[in-house]
């Protein structure tokens, strides 16, 4: 993965295509791979933090999800050139991974709205293997053990910034089978 530093963050500069070219190869070698979101605001709420920081950058995944960071980076002659919001990376993984029957898990966001974005999401790619889906507000230990009982091949994981990615942080090793783990936001 080609990537640039924007204010201690990587960001990879490989365009969409590329990019989920490069995530259905790891997901084929069943390779665990966390794809996190860099915009401004997360810039501005974690530049101080550099625990957090290292974390991100540890990953393989880190696309530029604002248009901030776009211009950001033309402004110091780097190589984004395109905008890769975390949505549009997760609908383009939920239409290539039916070809897999992946196994879809959503976590997040008040009690009813991750079954509210199943079902719009099974509307929408029929064939989909949405696995479960589970409130933001329930107690982490019984979160993951609804994850682990589900036994997904993909998590994604609606809890808002930095929350949901000290969620993946905290618990991947315990979710090892789980091969993409991608927070994204307050998506649903």
């Amino acid at each position: 993965m080609n990537k640039e530093k924007v204010l201690g963050f990587n960001v990879c500069t490989d365009n969409f295509n590329c990019l989920i070219s490069n995530i259905l190869r790891d997901y084929k070698n069943n390779k665990q791979i966390i794809i996190a979101s860099i915009n401004p605001e997360i810039i501005v709420n974690n530049y101080n933090n550099p625990s957090y920081i290292d974390k991100i950058n540890s990953e393989k995944y880190q696309i530029p999800d604002g248009i901030g960071i776009v211009y950001f980076s033309k402004l110091n002659n780097g190589k984004i050139r395109e905008r890769i919001a975390g949505i549009d990376l997760m609908q383009k993984i939920c239409s290539s991974t039916i070809l897999y029957n992946s196994r879809i898990f959503l976590y997040g966001s008040q009690k009813g709205v991750a079954e509210k974005a199943m079902h719009e999401l099974q509307k929408t790619y029929p064939g989909i293997n949405i696995v479960g889906t589970c409130s933001g507000f329930l107690d982490e230990d019984e979160v993951i053990n609804k994850i682990i009982d589900a036994n997904p091949d993909i998590l994604f994981v609606g809890l808002g910034n930095p929350k949901q990615e000290n969620f993946i942080f905290k618990y991947k090793e315990n979710l090892k089978k789980v091969k993409i783990l991608m927070p994204v936001g307050r998506k649903f």
